[in-house]
């Protein structure tokens, strides 16, 4: 018996129809969680697709990486804790938690690649393979179109192609974020132990990159809830899996503590730093106030491995309100136009995304949000990247955003040509508001404003103090002790090979003097402009009475007014 020709269609028809295809609708996006038995759905294969995705990705962050050539002041901490790892120096190494990410950049050190060079490497290639999960993840919750719009904007987001080749963890959190999103979420429909298994290890290796991926233990119990409820047939199974899934945490960092740290008492192989914060944020709403905590004074410690990083970008010249701040900080990490599209998906497709299955996602969103008003409280200081994270939960809702928008105006043009029959017959408007069209042509744009975005970002402050930073190094030569105040400080000292430390908050005119008489630093740099350039008046003033001498600005690298740099130190050449 012959079997019917099946219609053959090209890569590019493939692409139209997902691009296009009928107006979605409610019901074509059911509550998969809801179904009574195990999700057994066998979805169509998409490689090429994904391989598109991954070069459509790809390319805008290789062309970051190679316009980028200065570290930023958490990359230079990194490669501090990666140095310490390969020291041996387990106490530095874990100075702020146990972190994957350095334990990446020693092990590509060890293959032989420089700290920068394979940092860029294993950004780019993280925050490429990122679409992966991604699009699995969306495709099983919505369909295959939304999940390649969702990718699409993904990878034309400014603010993700500018962070992906930096020395920071945030690209390999991407990764492991949304991967375990995509394994929880099959490990729950499906009622896999072993999709429960892996989804453990990545939400381990998510929790060990950023605080953030303890959130994704909400999805995990809500989704189990949910299926339960739902479920008339492998209950234990489901049980069984979601309580193995969370003891992959403590079960990777019992092994690490035995086989690696020997029992190190000094070893933090968890940041639980985040949720003091929040216990003194809870506890400043009693009081009624909205002042912000004063950090406690450390001791001074003239190691860069014992500094925690601070984050890049954040605004400390000026004084705005902590709203203000705080507004702006989740304007820069969306962007306008993802801003714009997710706010109109979300209002479109309101009864999707507060239905019972994708209300998970949306309370780790809040919680990130919540997460960045109290750190923003309690140090004064935000950074677009930690949106990043709400920016992967939301492609969803700025996909079908954008997919709706295009439906919309293609009525909208046949209504109007209802009314002007002219325009019907006009074939390059006909062919332009086909939704396909108006989709691809929408990202094309979004493409070319996110690149031109990124690739036109500058650094000129960064490579002022990595030139400064160099020039310290060639005078006075390596290993020198910095003491003083400046976004760039760690860059300085990154680039001058020195150590580094900063003054405790609150301590001022002869308290700064006694505490730099007490340390004994070899430099001090102090950047003109910053809030706290009063408090170093004194020590810049009676400098002489402790050994520095001033640089002459005329010596230092344009702009020399930039900096203040006493030395109690002669120049070697």
């Amino acid at each position: 018996m012959l079997r019917p020709a099946q219609p053959t269609t090209t890569f590019a028809t493939r692409v139209s129809d997902l691009l296009a295809g009928t107006p979605p609708r409610v019901s074509d996006f059911p509550n998969r969680l809801a179904v009574a038995q195990p999700e057994r759905r066998e979805l169509p294969r998409v490689g090429w697709l994904l391989l598109a995705i991954v070069i459509v990705t790809l390319i805008p962050r290789m062309l970051m990486a190679f316009r980028l050539a200065v570290i930023c002041s958490d990359g230079a901490y990194y490669v501090a804790l990666a140095e310490a790892l390969e020291r041996g120096d387990i106490s530095h190494a874990l100075n702020m938690q146990f972190n994957i990410f350095p334990v990446v950049l020693a092990a590509l050190h060890k293959l032989g690649l420089g700290y920068e060079v394979a940092a860029k490497v294993w950004g780019v290639t993280m925050s490429t393979l990122v679409v992966l999960p991604l699009f699995g993840w969306v495709r099983r919750q919505f369909d295959e179109r939304v999940a390649t719009v969702a990718c699409l904007l993904y990878a034309v987001h400014p603010e993700m192609i500018e962070w992906s080749p930096e020395v920071v963890r945030e690209p390999t959190f991407w990764f492991t974020f949304t991967l375990s999103l995509y394994l929880l979420w099959r490990a729950v429909a499906e009622v896999r132990i072993g999709w429960f298994l892996l989804a453990g290890l990545a939400v381990t290796a998510s929790a060990l990159t950023r605080f953030e991926g303890l959130f994704l233990l909400v999805p995990l119990v809500l989704w189990t809830g949910m299926r339960l409820l739902a479920l008339s047939e492998q209950r234990w199974k489901l049980v069984c899996g979601a309580i193995a899934c969370p003891l992959a945490l403590p079960a990777l960092l019992v092994v690490v503590n035995l086989l690696w740290l020997h029992h190190e008492s000094s070893a933090s192989l968890l940041r639980l730093e985040p949720l003091k914060r929040v216990e003194q944020w809870a506890k400043s709403l009693t009081r009624r106030t909205t002042a912000a905590p004063a950090v406690a004074a450390s001791t001074p410690t003239n190691t860069l491995e014992a500094i925690e990083p601070v984050p890049v970008g954040a605004k400390r010249k000026a004084k705005p309100t902590v709203f203000w701040t705080f507004a702006h900080t989740i304007e820069r990490g969306l962007t306008p136009f993802f801003g714009l599209l997710l706010l109109g998906g979300s209002l479109a497709w309101w009864r999707v995304f507060l239905r019972r299955d994708q209300l998970p996602s949306l309370i780790v969103g809040l919680l990130v949000v919540a997460g960045i008003w109290v750190h923003l409280w309690f140090t004064q200081q935000a950074s677009g990247r930690y949106v990043m994270s709400i920016v992967l939960l939301s492609t969803r809702g700025a996909a079908l955003g954008l997919i709706s928008l295009a439906h919309k105006t293609r009525l909208a043009f046949m209504a109007l040509g209802a009314y002007w029959p002219r325009l019907l017959r006009w074939q390059p408007l006909r062919v332009a508001t086909r939704p396909w069209v108006l989709v691809a042509s929408s990202l094309f744009i979004l493409s070319c404003f996110g690149w031109a975005d990124a690739l036109s970002t500058r650094y000129q402050s960064r490579e002022m103090s990595a030139e400064l930073g160099d020039w310290i190094r060639l005078r006075y030569g390596e290993r020198r002790v910095i003491f003083g105040l400046d976004e760039q400080l760690a860059i300085i000292s990154y680039y001058a090979q020195a150590y580094y430390w900063e003054p405790p908050r609150g301590v001022a005119g002869q308290a700064m003097v006694d505490l730099v008489n007490t340390n004994q630093p070899e430099l001090i740099v102090v950047a003109n402009g910053v809030p706290r350039i009063r408090d170093f008046t004194k020590l810049i003033e009676s400098g002489h009475t402790l050994g520095f001498q001033r640089v002459d600005p005329a010596l230092l690298p344009d702009p020399g007014d930039r900096v203040v740099v006493l030395s109690r130190v002669p120049m070697v050449r």
